[in-house]
């Protein structure tokens, strides 16, 4: 690709992370519930292990060259941005307890991007509902007691199939 068609699908990514956030936020009433939307916003596109393979192959795109990796480090700056913002106003609100956002926001970008290649592998239930259970389960140890009983819609019954689908897979493991 050449350097300028580079840098013009770099930007059109770059502007795009930032729409993401802006359009999310006015949808929810929560922070926090806005923060899981965004941050599975890929794991809802992604349908298949296949494609969650294509979308590594970009990646390693992203990653070596350094035209790519440019504009992939401003969308990922920027992403980590987004998701402070909104963890910032989630302690604001009182929904997690006083903590270092920029090294929550970094670890759920991190859990968010992780998570996905965890599900291309064990194959279990949707990509979202995967890494949504993952995040959830990161997100628990900071919401302040009072409304850790408040979980985004859904949550309890994801987490329920997560901790059996855990269970599955020790037990498949013990099989052999």
């Amino acid at each position: 690709m050449s350097p300028e068609r580079s840098r013009t699908f770099g930007s059109a990514a770059v502007e795009g992370v930032d729409e993401c956030f802006a359009m999310m936020r006015p949808g929810f009433s929560s922070p926090l519930d806005a923060l899981l939307a965004a941050a599975t916003m890929m794991s809802r596109h992604t349908k298949s292990a296949e494609e969650m393979a294509n979308h590594l192959a970009f990646l390693q795109i992203d990653v070596s060259d350094p035209e790519f990796r440019k504009h992939m480090l401003v969308l990922s700056t920027r992403t980590e941005a987004g998701y402070r913002a909104l963890l910032d106003e989630a302690i604001a609100r009182k929904e997690i307890v006083p903590c270092d956002t920029a090294r929550l926001a970094r670890a759920i970008s991190a859990m968010a991007g992780g998570s996905l290649i965890g599900w291309a592998v064990f194959r279990e239930g949707t990509a979202e509902s995967w890494v949504r259970g993952d995040l959830e389960t990161l997100l628990a140890a900071y919401r302040r007691a009072s409304t850790k009983g408040t979980k985004t819609t859904g949550s309890t019954r994801r987490n329920g199939d997560q901790r059996r689908r855990t269970k599955d897979r020790a037990r498949r493991a013990k099989r052999g």
